[in-house]
């Protein structure tokens, strides 16, 4: 068995070992898919690094020691959220997890093990802050908008009322998980183009910039399906059809660029 074949193999079971170690953070991930059916752009964030960490490089690197200390921290945040009954602790530590590893390993570089920060679904705290005047505003302002076209459509706070039917907007579609997803693009698209850190941190602000207009036109497209009785194929098209449409584009782009 060659050096790099053997490295590549040691990696690999540190790599498992880590997921058994954060068993009881994955099984709450997997619950939250199961019954937060509408939150699932979250799922974004580990097909970004593989696909970023594919293209990284091969040959072995000195192990950084700051990746062990990470790694303690990351069990402590873990533990702390099993005893305080704080998932968010137990998430973000299982992020820390992934670039304590990168780090004590070597690979993947640091910038592209920052992207496991995506995996987080938004915590719930955030949502109540905002919700539900986030909602209302983007329901006013899309139904102005296709008004225009002689569509006949009234919203009273989140709620569509239309002659076909209606159509709720949930907290959800007040914008905060696809800010997620830009900002999971924008560092992807920089990092697959080795683009410097303040260009990282560029392309995040351009998704903070542009996530409520991308929003908004996925609200009015919803909002059409709904006036030619498609409240189910809106409600689709909000829960997963936005942010899968900018996703497919912007990976497409990134890595039709990078060929």
């Amino acid at each position: 068995m060659t050096s790099d074949s053997s490295r590549r193999i040691h990696s690999s079971l540190q790599w498992i070992a880590l997921g058994v170690a954060f068993l009881p953070v994955l099984a709450g991930l997997v619950r939250h898919l199961t019954y937060v059916t509408n939150q699932r752009s979250f799922l974004l964030a580990p097909l970004l690094l593989v696909l970023s960490a594919r293209r990284g490089p091969s040959q072995a690197v000195a192990p950084h020691r700051d990746g062990l200390l990470l790694l303690l921290l990351a069990v402590t945040l873990q533990f702390v959220g099993i005893a305080s009954d704080t998932v968010l602790f137990g998430r973000l530590g299982l992020a820390l997890a992934v670039v304590g590893m990168a780090r004590w390993l070597g690979s993947p570089k640091l910038s592209v093990a920052l992207l496991a920060f995506g995996a987080i679904p938004v915590p719930a705290t955030a949502f109540a802050y905002l919700s539900p005047w986030l909602e209302s505003m983007l329901a006013g302002t899309a139904v102005q908008f296709v008004q225009i076209f002689g569509v006949e459509i009234s919203a009273s706070g989140p709620l569509f009322r239309s002659s076909a039917g209606h159509l709720e907007l949930l907290r959800s579609d007040g914008g905060l998980p696809l800010l997620r997803v830009l900002a999971e693009l924008g560092w992807y698209s920089a990092v697959r183009r080795n683009l410097p850190g303040r260009a990282l941190l560029g392309r995040i602000a351009l998704g903070a910039v542009l996530v409520g207009p991308i929003q908004l036109i996925g609200i009015t497209i919803a909002v059409f399906l709904l006036t030619f009785g498609l409240a189910d194929a809106a409600r689709v098209w909000l829960d997963h059809g936005l942010w899968l449409a900018v996703a497919a584009y912007v990976i497409w782009r990134v890595e039709r660029g990078s060929q």
